[in-house]
């Protein structure tokens, strides 16, 4: 049985950067989709687009070190498709 991850409800600023941190990091994923229509050459969008993965990966990871392992593992699992579809259980 698995149990809902506890997620601090004072908010530190650090807490707030760390979420800033993982907000920059989904964007940093979004971008090489436009990079992929912008007029630029070959070798220029792979630069890019690598550049972005890249990026996306640190500032993940320093948000996640901010936040905490139980909010990561949340926003992760709500991230694999696997997931998608399932409904949420009630402790009824």
């Amino acid at each position: 049985m698995e149990t809902e991850p506890v997620i601090p409800t004072k908010k530190t600023i650090l807490f707030k950067i760390g979420m800033v941190c993982i907000g920059l990091a989904c964007l940093f994923w979004l971008i090489p989709i436009a990079i992929a229509f912008v007029s630029l050459t070959t070798a220029m969008k792979a630069t890019a687009i690598a550049s972005c993965f890249i990026i996306a990966e640190i500032f993940f990871w320093i948000g996640a070190l901010l936040v905490g392992k139980e909010l990561v593992t949340k926003f992760r699992s709500s991230l694999h498709p696997r997931n998608w579809r399932k409904k949420k259980k009630s402790d009824d």
